[in-house]
């Protein structure tokens, strides 16, 4: 069809152009632009000259840039917000904790003291993630940082949070070797996902967390699109549960800040967002493959860039 119209633009004398997706025989999705001159001879039409350009990379650039400048300009908006619910918390929360040491004879009373005191917890709390969304961009920190050993970590403090229905499995690569991150946020990253596959398994299931390391020439890394910034070596961190899943349509969405699927009160829409502010602070990336009924699968990749002669579990003299 776009050859059609491209044919009869060029029948009516004119230049045409049109851009296209094309799959190619390897399974890569292409962007292009079809260019067409009509050859004329006298007055009468001959035939058209065509040109095909790749804007495949082009493409990618433009989707990359303008999300950043979207979670830029948001993190910056949160990060205001934030800092101005902060001070007026403070004086919530101070004058409520006095209320609450005169009231002690007044049990009732004291009781709705605690409910605003539990509420303003509640939302500093909100304000606490809304500043770690706004200063995602800024890694401070960094040191050698042994993945497994923060996996093992998170996995403790996940213990009494992800409930007795849901199995924690993790398949540890023995041989990754450390990265240069900031250990904090790293496990931050981690436990939002962890959080965000257990709410999707309400009813119970399995998330496992996996290692390894991956090698990404330049064809693989593009393939990643915005996904791998460099080729290169990488750690992989493998979050997946089996879960409800996530529909096609809001894929392109789970790390935009604020959105959610969850119920009003259940959830901010940030855990994701900061996740993948985190990874991409660090010069990684962070993919999601998702199949509904069947379950959810994130990738963390990590620039290899800390070169050791031994590895995390087996160390080397």
């Amino acid at each position: 069809r776009v050859l059609l119209n491209l044919l009869v633009q060029n029948m009516r004398g004119l230049v045409a152009q049109e851009e296209i997706e094309m799959l190619c025989n390897d399974g890569k999705l292409v962007s292009a632009i079809i260019s067409s001159v009509p050859v004329i001879e006298g007055d009468r039409y001959k035939g058209s000259f065509a040109m095909v350009t790749d804007i495949t990379d082009k493409k990618r650039m433009e989707t990359k840039l303008l999300h950043q400048q979207k979670m830029e300009s948001i993190g910056t908006m949160a990060g205001g917000i934030a800092h101005d619910f902060n001070n007026i918390l403070t004086g919530v929360l101070g004058y409520a904790s006095l209320l609450k040491h005169r009231l002690q004879e007044e049990p009732e009373t004291q009781r709705f003291v605690e409910i605003i005191e539990s509420s303003s917890l509640r939302a500093a709390d909100l304000v606490r993630q809304l500043l770690a969304f706004s200063r995602g961009t800024q890694p401070e920190d960094l040191q050698v940082v042994y993945p497994n050993r923060v996996i093992r970590e998170t996995a403790r403090l996940l213990e009494s949070s992800v409930g007795k229905d849901v199995v924690l499995e993790l398949d540890l690569n023995p041989h990754i070797p450390p990265i240069a991150a900031n250990a904090t946020q790293v496990q931050q990253a981690i436990l939002n996902l962890c959080l965000n596959a257990r709410d999707a398994m309400p009813n119970g299931g399995r998330i496992s967390i996996s290692t390894a390391e991956v090698d990404l020439d330049g064809d693989l890394a593009s393939a990643y699109q915005d996904l791998a910034a460099e080729p290169g070596k990488y750690i992989c961190i493998r979050v997946a549960d089996d879960g409800s899943g996530i529909p096609e349509e809001n894929l392109d969405k789970i790390f935009d800040p604020f959105f959610t699927t969850k119920d009003v009160g259940h959830g901010t829409g940030l855990g994701l967002a900061i996740s993948y502010g985190i990874i991409k602070a660090h010069r990684g990336s962070i993919s999601v493959i998702s199949e509904l009924g069947k379950g959810t699968s994130f990738t963390i990749r990590l620039p290899l860039k800390v070169q050791q002669n031994g590895t995390e579990d087996e160390p080397q003299s």
